[in-house]
C-alpha cells in the first residue's frame, strides 16, 4: 500500500485506494462486532477521483462502507401439551 506516494498505473493506484478503504472499513465496523457476527467489511466505491502525479497516478474515491452482520435472534416459543380424554 502506498504511503500518499503516486504509482505506476491507474489500476494500482485504484486497487491501492480500495485497500485503504477496506481497511477504513475494518475500523468503522469494528463496533458491530457486539450486535453480532460481524461477517465483512467492505469499501464500495462508486465515484472514482484518479490524477496524474510525478510520473504515476494517485486515486481516491467517494463510496459506501458496509458492514455485514449475521445477527443472532433469539425467539421463544410457547407449546402446549394435549391431555388425555
Amino acid at each position: 500500500m502506498s504511503q500518499g506516494g503516486a504509482l505506476p498505473t491507474e489500476a494500482d493506484a485504484r486497487r491501492d485506494a480500495v485497500e485503504r478503504g477496506n481497511q477504513d472499513a475494518a475500523t468503522t465496523c469494528a463496533p458491530q462486532r457486539m450486535v453480532g457476527d460481524l461477517r465483512s467489511a467492505v469499501a464500495e466505491p462508486c465515484d472514482w477521483k484518479c490524477k496524474s502525479r510525478d510520473g504515476g497516478f494517485v486515486c481516491g474515491f467517494d463510496g459506501e462502507i458496509v458492514c455485514r452482520v449475521r445477527d443472532r435472534i433469539r425467539g421463544e416459543q410457547e407449546r402446549c401439551r394435549d391431555e388425555p380424554p
